[in-house]
């Protein structure tokens, strides 16, 4: 199914995945490829290398041009902080919900943004949804990754809230969709690492 972005759609809202670069050329293709095959089609990349020096920029352009309604460029010209590079990223991300990704993290199941977006049109007061993730090990193996819960499990209050937010969980952004309405224009401690890595979850 070709992706076909679209505002406006009450029966399928539009679904932004913020795709941040920093000289990660050889991962690019993998991860933009694992998006643009996903089977839910409203969806838009918003992409923003942050002045790469090897080919993540060409790489990047050349996928725009196949993509041109689906993908939308960003670059800084010179290196600046993460926080920089995000919001460029925004400025062109129109979803009513988002996927954080660093290029170099994350390649998508092909049904990622309709389970999670399944479970966010269905639980109207949940801020995030997550899903357990594999590994890639050294030798190009996959490892299932322990998961924080072993089931299904909404989290229903601040009380468990907090025990998970303060529990010793690694995770990679792109485990996470977010509802853009419970999130944007906040911030805990003004800069992309901490708002939006940690934040978003307190949020």
């Amino acid at each position: 199914m070709a992706l076909r972005p679209r505002l406006n759609d009450s029966e399928a809202p539009l679904v932004s995945f913020i795709v941040l670069s920093y000289n990660q050329g050889k991962y690019i293709g993998e991860c933009l490829d694992s998006i643009l095959a996903q089977t839910y089609e409203n969806v838009e990349i918003c992409f923003s290398d942050n002045c790469s020096t090897d080919s993540s920029w060409e790489i990047a352009c050349q996928y725009q041009a196949r993509y041109p309604n689906v993908i939308f460029l960003a670059r800084q010209r010179h290196k600046y902080p993460d926080d920089t590079s995000y919001n460029l990223a925004w400025m062109n991300a129109r979803g009513k919900y988002f996927i954080e990704v660093n290029v170099g993290d994350a390649s998508f199941e092909p049904d990622f943004v309709s389970v999670c977006l399944n479970a966010l049109e269905k639980n109207l007061d949940a801020g995030m949804v997550m899903v357990h993730r594999k590994l890639v090990a050294k030798d190009g193996r996959m490892i299932d990754d322990a998961p924080f819960f072993n089931r299904d499990c909404k989290i229903p209050g601040n009380d468990l809230a907090s025990e998970f937010l303060i529990s010793p969980v690694v995770y990679s952004t792109a485990q996470a969709m977010y509802r853009k309405a419970l999130s944007v224009n906040k911030s805990l401690y003004g800069g992309r690492n901490d708002s939006n890595y940690y934040g978003l979850r307190i949020l």
